[in-house]
């Protein structure tokens, strides 16, 4: 009877072990996906400030490079050359400090295998910048063609902060995020329009070709800004707005011009001149880059909140389900050494 009671017992431990081991899988799930939605919402604010802040402010170089570029094609004289050569020192400059951003730990440790895709494209694609330089002062391109090139580089970095904004754990944060990058589109095409108008005035031409490209901008810019209004929440479109107040007059005249140009207005009648219109487009610019930073200060403001809120769930989570072990534990072993001992009371009778 010894050994068959000793088989009785291991039979009773190892049926009270199944539910306890399938417990404590449960809580290893549970406690795993709550962390990993915590270190997810946490990536969100070190990718903004290692990565998107150094990227956003380095595309200001190459945008600003661009328009010199394009205009001194229009028309290549050797004040505008000096102004281009100003442009690309100054991208020079700047670009130490945005490689080291994008090679630092903050960036290299927080994206996934796509942004650091992503991030490696638009460091690469630097090396294509002395090229694009010397056909720009051989005039080798036409100014579509340097508009379309610089613009590759910027487009790259618009599609880094989408899969960085895709990597993130979804939630209201992210939708805004999308919003967001709405507006940093629209900010992309009118910096396009600006080259490219400032180009046309600095000519006194506008060719057929040069205004359906002009015409696909405004209107790309104007369904950007439309998707944003319609996805910004009313707290972060009120945050844009207020940086846009100033410049709101400016929104107008921009509407007036584009449409005249859409209406093929000849260059000598739009209702702007270069110097005006290089003042409208760089306000509406700066305008629009201030609102965009308002709104993803208020995004990373609630990145904290739901990280915060993320851990104190972990926190809570994990101490639940601890509890609930050392409860089962307790119990399962009471009820198993309660059987065993009723067992015994019965080998003893026999």
């Amino acid at each position: 009877m010894g050994s068959r009671g000793r088989s009785i017992r291991l039979r009773i431990y190892f049926l009270v072990a199944i539910p306890l081991v399938a417990l404590v899988g449960l809580l290893a799930y549970v406690a795993g996906t709550t962390i990993n939605n915590a270190i997810s919402l946490d990536r969100a604010p070190n990718l903004v400030n290692a990565t998107a802040v150094p990227a956003a402010k380095f595309g200001t170089y190459l945008q600003a490079e661009r328009a010199a570029a394009v205009v001194y094609l229009f028309q290549p004289t050797a004040a505008n050359l000096a102004v281009y050569e100003a442009a690309t020192a100054a991208t020079d400059r700047a670009e130490p400090a945005f490689i080291a951003a994008m090679n630092s730990q903050g960036t290299m440790g927080t994206e996934n295998s796509e942004g650091t895709k992503a991030v490696g494209s638009l460091v690469s694609g630097l090396s294509q910048l002395p090229t694009l330089r010397n056909a720009v002062k051989a005039r080798a391109l036409s100014p579509l063609d340097a508009l379309g090139a610089y613009s590759q580089g910027i487009t790259t970095q618009i599609k880094l902060f989408l899969s960085q904004t895709e990597s993130v754990t979804l939630n209201d944060q992210q939708i805004q995020a999308v919003g967001l990058i709405a507006t940093v589109q629209a900010r992309e095409q009118l910096s396009q329009e600006d080259a490219l108008l400032s180009g046309m005035l600095a000519a006194k031409r506008i060719t057929a070709k040069n205004r359906i490209a002009f015409n696909d901008l405004a209107a790309t810019r104007q369904a950007d800004m439309a998707y944003a209004d319609y996805i910004l929440s009313p707290a972060n479109l009120v945050l844009f707005n207020a940086a846009m107040t100033g410049s709101g007059p400016m929104q107008q005249d921009l509407t007036g011009i584009e449409q005249a140009i859409a209406a093929g207005t000849p260059v000598a009648k739009l209702p702007v001149t270069q110097d005006q219109w290089q003042h409208l487009a760089g306000t509406l610019l700066q305008d629009d880059y201030k609102g965009g930073v308002a709104v993803a200060n208020a995004i990373l403001a609630g990145d904290h909140r739901d990280s915060h809120s993320a851990w104190v769930r972990v926190a809570v989570t994990g101490g639940i389900a601890l509890l609930g072990l050392l409860i089962t534990v307790l119990f399962s072993t009471l009820v198993a050494r309660g059987i065993i001992r009723r067992l015994r009371g019965l080998e003893q009778k026999k």
